[in-house]
């Protein structure tokens, strides 16, 4: 049996914030996709990153699990009045880390019940900070794995 492995690093990435956090979970160097189900990008219309003023709310939920379910009444409590996950998919509340903010954006692929979330940014790394996004994903339960990457060009 054949096995595809994937080495999953960001694209032209110059720099690397330090990984101390406990949210953060790096990364494997090589991650097997085996019995997985394809490759799948969520387009930024279907997640969002909690704002500022609840992030102590979403940080306490999300205290012992990486990623939780969502009912439709706590979708509208994290989010814009607008957002609305696709017909054919579920909310989830997601562990997130970032560095610089407000020069990034996050990238978000699934593979079978794995989510892969990257952020990059511009400019020198500042340190790592925690942040939740709210999620839509076609999966009934919540992802079994969360891996992060942060990088950045100078």
């Amino acid at each position: 049996m054949k096995y595809l492995c994937l080495l999953l690093a960001p694209f032209g990435l110059g720099a690397f914030a330090q990984t101390t956090d406990e949210w953060f979970n790096a990364f494997p160097g090589r991650y097997s996709l085996r019995n997985e189900t394809p490759v799948t990008s969520i387009s930024r219309s279907q997640f969002f990153e909690v704002a500022a003023s609840i992030e102590a709310a979403a940080e306490s939920q999300l205290a012992t699990a990486s990623a939780l379910p969502l009912s439709a009444g706590d979708l509208a409590s994290y989010g814009p009045p607008s957002f609305r996950c696709s017909e054919s998919t579920h909310p989830y509340l997601v562990r997130a880390v970032y560095d610089n903010g407000g020069t990034g954006h996050f990238q978000l692929t699934t593979y079978g019940t794995t989510l892969f979330i990257v952020h990059e940014s511009l400019g020198k790394p500042t340190g790592m900070r925690r942040t939740a996004l709210v999620v839509c994903l076609t999966s009934t339960t919540a992802p079994t794995a969360v891996y992060h990457s942060l990088g950045g060009a100078l």
